[in-house]
């Protein structure tokens, strides 16, 4: 220290207000960082550092297994109570159709903006697609398509959500 004392025992933390508490032999200390000379400081701080990853590393090396078998017995159980509770009508065909048509409706409708002009274009993508009301009024000759593509798998989607409802 820059008095001259010797300090001795394990860095616990640095606080906020510039200074580390020190755990001894004779009990816990706080010692503000002005009083250590400056390259015992930085070392002070580079030790800590390096003393909390390792712990870090030690913990996550003695969780990881655990965490791990934790992981496929939940896994196992939500697959198990998935496989009881579910019970197959058949329509799941439904679901996977309204998905398509959606996801295709969306494509077409993006290069159908594009197609008519830059501008439209650019406003489908900068506005997620809420251009396309607008878009269906003022070129409903290119709209028109994906549009009806876009509602034919929406109402695919509520078919088949429709038929699971409790």
């Amino acid at each position: 220290m820059t008095d001259g004392s010797e300090l001795t025992g394990k860095i616990k933390s640095f606080t906020k207000d510039d200074a580390m508490i020190v755990v001894h032999e004779n009990g816990v200390r706080k010692v503000p960082l002005p009083l250590v000379s400056e390259p015992a400081r930085t070392q002070f701080r580079t030790e800590h550092a390096e003393q909390q990853a390792e712990e870090l590393t030690e913990f996550a090396e003695a969780t990881a297994p655990i965490a791990a078998e934790l992981g496929k017995q939940m896994g196992r159980h939500m697959a198990e109570q998935i496989a009881e509770n579910y019970e197959s009508t058949g329509d799941e065909w439904l679901l996977v159709v309204g998905i398509g048509l959606v996801i295709l409706g969306a494509v077409l409708s993006f290069f159908a903006s594009f197609a008519e002009s830059p501008t439209w274009g650019l406003c489908y993508v900068l506005t997620s697609g809420l251009s396309w009301l607008p878009f269906l009024f003022c070129c409903f000759r290119r709209a028109w398509f994906p549009t009806l593509v876009s509602i034919a798998g929406t109402m695919s989607l509520g078919w088949f959500f429709w038929a699971h409802l409790p």
